[in-house]
């Protein structure tokens, strides 16, 4: 029981990693030498591979950290690119609203003058309305006559 004890316990530092304990259980349970070496690789496997992940974990999350800086970088650019052109626009709004506004301006002072000219013209309409009627008369048996 105890040699199985060692055995297992042999096992077990053989995942571990600890070569001094290999080559004890290599001792202990003589194998040709292909097994032996098949082992040995197997050990090496088990013991870089977690190491390994770990570097492939480390160097995917910096790409990925990169990516996502980059890709930060790019939403910035395009929000300044968006807010230069809103600002641009914004620009031209502003003129043409001021240009509009004036030519508000300048279209109602001309309708306020039209309607002045109207006003004088049906005023000067209604006087010599007046005047012709006035110095018209209409005698029996002729249309018109003016005196």
């Amino acid at each position: 029981m105890e040699a199985e004890d060692q055995h297992s316990s042999h096992y077990f530092n053989l995942y571990e990693g600890d070569s001094s304990q290999n080559d004890h259980f290599n001792l202990q349970n003589p194998q040709n030498d292909h097994d032996h070496d098949h082992d040995q690789d197997h050990v090496h496997d088990r013991c870089t591979h977690p190491q390994a992940s770990v570097v492939i974990d480390q160097e995917k999350r910096l790409r990925r950290m990169v990516s996502n800086r980059e890709s930060a970088r790019r939403s910035r650019m395009r929000k300044r690119k968006q807010i230069q052109e809103m600002k641009m626009h914004v620009e031209q709004f502003t003129t043409s609203n001021y240009n509009l506004y004036n030519k508000v301006i300048s279209l109602l002072e001309r309708t306020r003058q039209i309607l002045h000219e109207n006003s004088q013209l049906e005023e000067k309409l209604s006087y010599f309305h007046q005047y012709f009627m006035e110095d018209r008369m209409v005698l029996p048996g002729k249309t018109l006559i003016v005196i």
